[in-house]
This record gives structure tokens, C-alpha cells and sequence, in this order.
């Protein structure tokens, strides 16, 4: 299998992608939602273009831009994946917001309606102590301002059993991340690398044995190949890892599932 050089991000639009209602429970831990996995959800384009003032052709890409709909309310999300977030990212995400508003608006009794959606990010590094919220400030020409909320999933405040009791299995292929920053000392222990294998195959096989009315087989199949391919990742900096895990769970990097996209 041949390695993206944007897996992480590759991995998250695939799981929206081809699970989508996995979505649903980050959605909750984002906004204080309660949704239940009976709504509709439709992906949107992702994928914008617009012109800079000097005339310059330009196009933003976001990770994951869709609807939830439940009777009838309709909300629009955009939910963004950062393995490493950079001081740009506030305006990256405030252009998504604005293209995607542009996108929906409508024009009533000379009246234009620009429809923000909801913004989210889930941070797969990041220190446990940082914010839980981000906020663009848009300030009017009458003094007059509103702000953006934007919710902060870091994966570090989580634990593997909190992924199980909260249902995030959308974020289970990044468990690993909450062990980057050992691995170098796991890998000169034997004893070390015994229990993360351990930790790590009793994690799959938990995820492998959910009821399949909460988790189907081709959903367990996605997040494993997922699960793998972010394993062959880090796998390129820390061998041993990469081989211990692989042996502890009898296999290699799986192929696959036929509806994910062949990009990654």
C-alpha cells in the first residue's frame, strides 16, 4: 500500500466519507448536541474557488463539510482534522465558514442572507491544558461585532476507554497518538512494547466485538484499515513499533475496503 503524504488528513475524510453517522457522536462531544444516528447526513463540496482582489485564481479545501438533518432542521457543519496546527488556521477556517456561506445564500428583497455553518476542529496534538473553544471576532463598520465559537476536540484529554464509553469510534484509527510521545522510550523496552502491543490489540479486538447493531462489519473493517494505515505512518519512524503491533495482531496492513477512495 502505497503511503499518502497527507495520511492523517486522508484518514479522516475517509472515515466521514464511507461512515458518516460516526460523525454524529463527535458532533455531541463538540456542541452539546444529542444526536442519535436517526438523522440525515449529506456531504457537501468541499472544495472552493474564488478570486483575490489583484485577480489572482484561488481554492480553499476543507476535510469534512456537511448536513445533519433531523425533521425539519437542517444544520451545516464544517468539522476540520489538524495533526499539526499552525497559526493560520483561525483564517483558513473563517474562509471555509464565509465559502460555504457564499455557497448557501440566498437574496430576498434586496436582502443577502449568508449562512454560516457551525465549525469545528479536532486536533490530534496538542497539550491537555490548552482551550477547549477558538474565536474569530468579526467587527462591523458600526462598532458592532459577532464571533465565531469554534469547539476544540484534542484527542490528548481522551483515553482509549473514553472513546469506548463515548462512542468515538470515528477517532479510535488515531489512538496512537496518545502514545507518540513515548514511543521512543517503548522501543528500547521490552517490557514496555509488551504492554503497549497488549493495550493496542485489546483495544481492537474490543472495537472488533461490538454489537453489530452499534458498529457494522464494514464500519469495523473501515476503522481497522484506517487504524492501520495511520500504523504504517508512524511505522516510518519507529520500526519497532510498527512491527510489534503488526505482530501482536497476526498480520500485515490490511487492503481496502472497496468503497474507500484508492487515493490513500
Amino acid at each position: 500500500m502505497t503511503l499518502s503524504p497527507t495520511p492523517f488528513d486522508d484518514v479522516y475524510k475517509t472515515l466521514c466519507v464511507t461512515c458518516p453517522t460516526l460523525i454524529l457522536p463527535l458532533l455531541n462531544e463538540a456542541f452539546g448536541t444529542a444526536d442519535t444516528g436517526n438523522e440525515q447526513i449529506e456531504q457537501e463540496e468541499t472544495e472552493h474557488h474564488f478570486t483575490e482582489a489583484d485577480g489572482t485564481q484561488r481554492k480553499r479545501i476543507s476535510d469534512n463539510v456537511f448536513t445533519v438533518t433531523k425533521g425539519n432542521d437542517v444544520k451545516r457543519y464544517i468539522f476540520e482534522c489538524e495533526s499539526n496546527p499552525d497559526g493560520s488556521i483561525l483564517v483558513r477556517f473563517f474562509e471555509y465558514a464565509l465559502l460555504s456561506g457564499l455557497a448557501n445564500q440566498t437574496l430576498e428583497n434586496n436582502t443577502l442572507t449568508i449562512p454560516l455553518p457551525h465549525v469545528a476542529v479536532l486536533f490530534l496534538r496538542s497539550a491537555k491544558t490548552s482551550s477547549s473553544t477558538m474565536t474569530v471576532r468579526i467587527r462591523l463598520p458600526d462598532g458592532s461585532e459577532s464571533r465565531m465559537i469554534i469547539p476544540i476536540i484534542r484527542l490528548h484529554n481522551y483515553t482509549i476507554p473514553d472513546l469506548f464509553r463515548k462512542k468515538l469510534y470515528i477517532l479510535f484509527p488515531f489512538s496512537l497518538f496518545l502514545y507518540e510521545k513515548k514511543f521512543a522510550i517503548i522501543e528500547k523496552d521490552d517490557q514496555l512494547l509488551h504492554q503497549f502491543t497488549n493495550e493496542i490489540t485489546g483495544a481492537m479486538h474490543q472495537l472488533l466485538n461490538i454489537n453489530n447493531e452499534e458498529l457494522n462489519d464494514y464500519q469495523k473493517s473501515v476503522l481497522r484499515t484506517m487504524f492501520m494505515i495511520v500504523l504504517q505512518q508512524f511505522g516510518q519512524k519507529h520500526e519497532t513499533i510498527l512491527k510489534g503491533v503488526q505482530k501482536s495482531m497476526g498480520g500485515h496492513v490490511i487492503d481496502l475496503p472497496e468503497t474507500c477512495p484508492a487515493s490513500l
